[in-house]
């Protein structure tokens, strides 16, 4: 048998399944919509992005609710205080709301098996929100042990629900860096990239030791970011350039030229920026 045996066989093909069900992707596609007007104003995406963070708030606020929940489920087997169970069930749900908000922002600006795969994550989320309520629920009525099974049943939900998750991030790559990892360190000398003349204020594409560049005009200097958008992998030589900041034409997240730095998320990371100089005519990079 091999290394990932029969059950992580199971769960890849049910992923895969998941994926391929177009019949969700009017639900998908009508709920991200929604999910994009209401983040659209610039603070609130770069708040339940994590820009002001510099790393992706989804995953860590993730840990809260699923740590509260296990504990509450945990404590309650043992036979813990059963005030300290409620508390912590309690606390899971609250959390469990700024977690759902920074990853309905960041599940919106996904498209096809990903957005799928999300919308059943985000479900199976629901299921174990309300599971934990209920319980809760339950519990304050009197009815602990019926509570607790009702918790369990959260528990299930929120570890279908992980799994897919971590399918999103690990086999499709949701919040990692699409720039390329170390891209900009790749060009750790002076390298030529262009023409001087060839640079001009509408952004230019070019590849230098396999690393596409996006070299601009930016009043008397040149600036140069690695061309593939950190968020998704968006062509940023196709962005709208203006105050010294390019636009992803995928997402609209926004960053400086100069330095990479995110004025609007959704991505949270800073573009690898490199630094430019002319010689004999032509621009030269190399990483900052």
């Amino acid at each position: 048998m091999s290394v990932q045996g029969r059950s992580g066989a199971l769960a890849n093909r049910i992923v895969k399944r998941v994926e391929a069900m177009k019949a969700l992707d009017g639900i998908a596609d009508a709920v991200a919509g929604v999910v994009q007007r209401v983040t659209a104003p610039d603070e609130l995406k770069s708040l339940l992005s994590g820009t002001f963070l510099g790393h992706a708030l989804h995953p860590v606020l993730t840990d809260l609710p699923v740590g509260f929940w296990t504990s509450a489920v945990l404590l309650d087997i043992v036979g813990g205080d059963d005030d300290a169970v409620d508390v912590l069930l309690a606390a899971g749900n609250v959390s469990a709301l700024a977690t759902a908000a920074t990853g309905l922002a960041d599940w919106s600006d996904s498209y096809g098996p990903p957005r799928r795969a999300g919308l059943v994550h985000a479900a199976l989320n629901g299921g174990a929100l309300l599971a934990f309520s209920t319980a809760l629920a339950v519990r304050r009525a009197g009815a602990r042990r019926t509570g607790t099974g009702i918790a369990l049943a959260g528990s299930a939900f929120a570890t279908l629900s992980a799994y897919l998750g971590g399918d999103l991030v690990y086999h499709r790559g949701l919040g990692v860096d699409h720039s390329g990892f170390e891209s900009d360190s790749a060009v750790g000398t002076w390298t030529d990239a262009a023409a001087d003349t060839e640079v001009s204020a509408t952004p230019r594409r070019v590849v230098v030791k396999d690393v596409p560049i996006m070299l601009v005009r930016d009043g008397d200097e040149v600036r140069a970011l690695v061309a593939t958008c950190v968020h998704a992998g968006g062509p940023l030589d196709e962005g709208q350039v203006a105050d010294g900041m390019v636009t992803c034409p995928w997402h609209g997240s926004r960053f400086s030229l100069k330095d990479g730095s995110v004025s609007r998320g959704p991505a949270a990371l800073p573009q690898p920026a490199l630094q430019t100089r002319r010689r004999k005519g032509r621009i030269e990079v190399r990483s900052a």
